[in-house]
């Protein structure tokens, strides 16, 4: 799994956006009933700031071919954060496993 601010910094009035990508990296096709993913956006002292999280619930397990990838955008109006360093860490849950990963990027 990886996690990337879709910039480096955001001004005033911007969207801060991370997007998360999870990755079959086996060379076989392997199938999921349905995840979460959790987006938390931080300051630099580590307070939570905002964020979000999805449910895609499935009736039947979905294919994921090998190599194939799921991706979910998180966006973040941050209009109270002062500038400085920030991240936003995603947490993606699937048939009790547990995927994470952090983005870094700046507010000025």
């Amino acid at each position: 799994m990886t996690a990337t601010a879709t910039r480096p910094s955001y001004g005033p009035g911007e969207n801060a956006e991370v997007t998360t990508v999870l990755r079959n990296r086996s060379s076989t096709p392997c199938s999921y009933n349905g995840y979460t993913v959790e987006v938390t956006f931080r300051d630099a002292a580590g307070a939570a700031f905002g964020g979000g999280s999805i449910v895609a619930d499935t009736f039947r397990p979905v294919p994921l071919a090998a190599g194939a990838t799921l991706t979910h955008t998180e966006p973040w109006r941050h209009i109270f954060q002062p500038a400085g360093p920030h991240t936003g860490t995603a947490t993606w849950q699937s048939a009790g496993n547990r995927y994470e990963a952090t983005a870094s990027f700046q507010l000025t």
